[in-house]
């Protein structure tokens, strides 16, 4: 909107000059007020132009309000703020914005909001902060950004980590308990481990990760799709590698065993730069770094094929 300040403020962000400007995110840019009578007073400019939180699609409107709570943490951590003071107003700028106040003790003659200190007190000149001042705390803020939502990510990533654990457990009792497996698709090291009666591997051993009764040493791949992507490590001292495929839709689980001398063999024999995607076995290798190599495998149907089990034949296994 031309008239409109904060929409004005953005389109400065956009061509790099605002000096406030933090940093931005999903759904809004990170400012720091024009004056710091607070210090550490930030705005959260939404992207869209609308005057009311109810005026925005439900989805975004979540995303803004997370994300507006996640910056004020983040000032609250970046100025050593006791209290945050939250306020969406626009009385004055219709467009939505936060304003964010770090509070401590004593700020303000008696106890209560900012707006109870006399506007000549709040936006009097000497409280804009002179170029240096700005940019460290820019700094602290940005840091702090960072941090607040590399610590959610991690959150969200250990959440999805404990689910997958708890449908490994169930799926670990569907096959002791001969049921047929309907727990999502879900690759495993465990679960190979389960149908092939291996061993963890002793403490300490990094080369490999299951043995079989006679001592034998196993490196385990898994994959939900039928080409799949991993590394190794051609100088681990292994018998065999296990490829486990598991095929939610057709109900069938695949484990390809292969002795590593013949894996070695197939590896010198191909080349990435002149592999048939029609040959019988694809395999692409590519210099990982001195020590690994990444390898791309094809058709998994055609390794050497030790054990094929179905759905249907897990209670074999038991």
């Amino acid at each position: 909107m031309a008239d409109c300040l904060i929409c004005k403020r953005i389109e400065m962000i956009k061509n790099n000059e605002n000096l406030y400007f933090v940093k931005e995110l999903e759904t809004g840019y990170v400012v720091l007020g024009d004056h710091q009578r607070f210090k550490g007073y930030t705005l959260f400019l939404c992207k869209e132009h609308v005057t009311e939180l109810h005026h925005l699609d439900h989805d975004f409107k979540m995303k803004y309000l997370e994300e507006m709570s996640l910056v004020a943490e983040a000032v609250q951590k970046a100025f050593s703020a006791e209290k945050m003071n939250y306020e969406l107003l626009g009385n004055g700028d219709t467009h939505l914005h936060w304003h964010l106040f770090p509070r401590n003790a004593g700020d303000t003659p008696e106890k209560g909001p900012v707006w109870w200190l006399p506007k000549d007190e709040i936006w009097n000149d000497k409280y804009i902060p002179t170029n240096e001042e700005l940019a460290i705390s820019k700094t602290l803020l940005c840091k702090e950004i960072d941090n607040v939502f590399r610590r959610i990510k991690m959150k969200d990533k250990y959440i999805k980590y404990l689910s997958k654990m708890i449908e490994l457990n169930n799926i670990h009792n569907e096959l002791w308990e001969g049921k047929t497996i309907t727990t999502p698709c879900l690759i495993s090291e465990n679960i190979c481990k389960l149908l092939l009666k291996l061993n963890d591997r002793k403490q300490g051993d990094k080369d490999h990760d299951a043995t079989d009764e006679n001592g034998k040493k196993y490196e385990i791949k898994a994959t939900s799709s039928s080409k799949g992507t991993t590394t190794y490590n051609p100088e681990s001292k292994i018998d065999f590698f296990i490829w486990m495929y598991f095929n939610y839709n057709d109900k069938k689980i695949e484990l390809k065993i292969i002795s590593k001398e013949k894996f070695d063999k197939w590896c010198q024999n191909s080349s990435s730069e002149n592999q048939d995607e029609d040959e019988e076995i694809l395999i692409k290798m590519h210099k990982y770094n001195s020590a690994r190599q990444s390898i791309s495998l094809g058709k998994i149907s055609d390794w050497d094929e030790k054990k094929n089990y179905s759905m249907t034949t897990l209670e074999e296994l038991k």
